[in-house]
């Protein structure tokens, strides 16, 4: 039996790299700081372009996400947990809007957890933790700075992140530590109206992603106990779901203990790809699995990775591969 206090690979490097056939070049080494957390990457002008925006972990005011307009590539939408949402226009290096909770009493604001833009960002949704009872998600309007209003019955628990479809501006997923992801249609204010489905992990939601399997909507989502599930928005159903060993196994590792999800996305084919790595001794492992069926299929290894990965954005071809993490390192990785 493996102790849960070692790690290592099932083989040596030889079966490693036989296993792991396609190959994922580090291009770039960014450094910015060792006390410097990279906790999220937006990227500028939609997935063809390869310029981004880097959230740290040390900045006055706590963001908790970023992202661009999907309309106006200059303006980047900034969530700060203390309950604002800035629009920074990159053109002339200042805020140019500011969304509140004008609901909220400004001494003992909702704390946002995360953001999201709709398909013509004309829509901002953010989550918020726990507030005398209720986990809010909030609305504005854009165009106007204008507070629409909230859901706060479906979550009882910390809300961790909304998601837009994005083809669909009216329906949203949301998920929370309580477990539950949420779909909603928008298009509704009432909240018994709006919500169409829920689908209950039995664990803690971590993050949530649209996606697609047999060209059906699904929900991709990944817990905070490191399991993978496939959630079908048609029919309701779990379709898919890989636990921690099984995540585990796949990258050829020994203990299932140290093993954790960095991030989940999708290429343009839709085909669903999540990095996964060992945080024994701040182990620099870090590997790819692509989601094949009932399956996961080996894709490739990070070589000289030197950072336990918190974020990652990828191309729309696949081919680039950019990562941040807990040593304020961003990676840019060239995959073939």
């Amino acid at each position: 039996m493996i102790s849960d206090d070692f790690d290592g690979d099932i083989g040596d490097s030889e079966f490693i790299k036989s296993i792991f056939e396609h190959k994922c070049e580090l291009t770039q080494n960014i450094n910015s700081s060792k006390d410097n957390y990279v906790l999220h990457i937006a990227p500028k002008g939609g997935r063809n372009n390869g310029n981004i925006a880097v959230a740290y972990s040390k900045v006055p005011e706590n963001i908790i996400d970023i992202d661009f307009s999907k309309e106006n590539k200059d303006l980047l939408f900034i969530a700060k947990m203390n309950g604002k949402i800035d629009v920074y226009d990159l053109r002339c290096n200042i805020t140019v809007q500011q969304f509140s909770d004008t609901t909220s009493n400004t001494n003992n604001f909702r704390n946002l957890t995360c953001l999201a833009l709709s398909p013509s960002s004309t829509l901002i949704s953010a989550g918020t933790e726990l507030y005398e009872g209720d986990a809010f998600i909030l609305f504005w309007d854009s165009r106007k700075t204008t507070f629409l209003g909230g859901y706060w019955q479906s979550h009882k628990d910390d809300i961790t992140q909304v998601k837009f479809h994005s083809n669909d501006p009216n329906k949203l997923a949301s998920g929370s530590t309580d477990g539950l992801i949420n779909i909603y249609d928008i298009s509704h204010s009432n909240e018994d109206e709006a919500l169409i489905d829920t689908f209950n992990t039995e664990s803690s939601v971590e993050s949530i992603m649209w996606c697609k399997e047999k060209n059906k909507d699904h929900i991709c989502c990944a817990t905070h106990t490191c399991e993978i599930q496939l959630w079908s928005t048609n029919t309701g159903n779990l379709t898919k779901s890989f636990s921690r060993k099984k995540l585990s196994l796949s990258i050829q590792r020994k203990s299932e203990a140290h093993c954790y999800v960095a991030s989940v996305y999708r290429n343009f084919l839709d085909q669903v790809f999540i990095l996964v790595g060992s945080n024994f001794e701040k182990d620099k492992c870090m590997r790819t699995l692509k989601v094949s069926g009932n399956e996961l299929e080996p894709i490739y290894l990070l070589p000289k990775n030197e950072q336990i990965i918190r974020c990652s954005w990828n191309d729309a071809k696949g081919n680039l591969l950019i990562t941040g993490g807990e040593k304020g390192i961003l990676n840019v990785w060239k995959i073939s």
